[in-house]
């Protein structure tokens, strides 16, 4: 439906929705330019931060591209914070909007649920909207905790050019 996402330090999010593509009053269930989009978005980074990503995130967008013909978008490392909180923290709970709020970092932002969801997949345009809002904020926040847990995570090595 959608996906957001911001390069470490920037001040900008980035958010796409099936709205924002060419086709999308045709089919609104065709997510090939947005998947292209994302691929595109991938295969310039060096490392992905995502929570929960590797259960959920990760899946979910190799499923998508295998199924719009994209190769993998390797070789960027991945950052889990969902994991490392598992691994190096003791929390009462490891969801992101905990964490954020554990920590005093902010909170996600509040929706309807499921039925945000389903209005999205019915075409419902406010719903994109909210969507769209919803996930820059939880980039917002994810980079917020990120930076917090950062001392207690150990980098990927990645290769640099010089």
């Amino acid at each position: 439906l959608s996906f957001s996402y911001k390069w470490l330090g920037e001040k900008k999010t980035h958010t796409y929705a099936l709205p924002d593509f060419p086709g999308y009053s045709r089919d609104k269930h065709n997510d090939e330019k947005l998947v292209a989009k994302l691929a595109e978005v991938l295969s310039q980074a060096d490392i992905v931060c995502g929570h929960n990503s590797t259960r959920f995130d990760d899946p979910t967008v190799n499923t998508r591209l295998l199924l719009h013909g994209h190769m993998p978008q390797l070789p960027f490392k991945v950052i889990d914070t969902c994991k490392w909180a598992r691994r190096v923290l003791k929390l009462p709970s490891n969801k992101l909007d905990d964490i954020g709020e554990y920590f005093g970092l902010g909170r996600k932002l509040k929706h309807t649920g499921k039925h945000l969801w389903l209005a999205c997949m019915n075409g419902d345009r406010k719903a994109f909207k909210l969507m769209k809002r919803y996930n820059a904020q939880d980039v917002v926040l994810l980079e917020k905790v990120y930076l917090k847990m950062l001392p207690y995570i150990k980098l990927p090595k990645i290769k640099t050019l010089k």
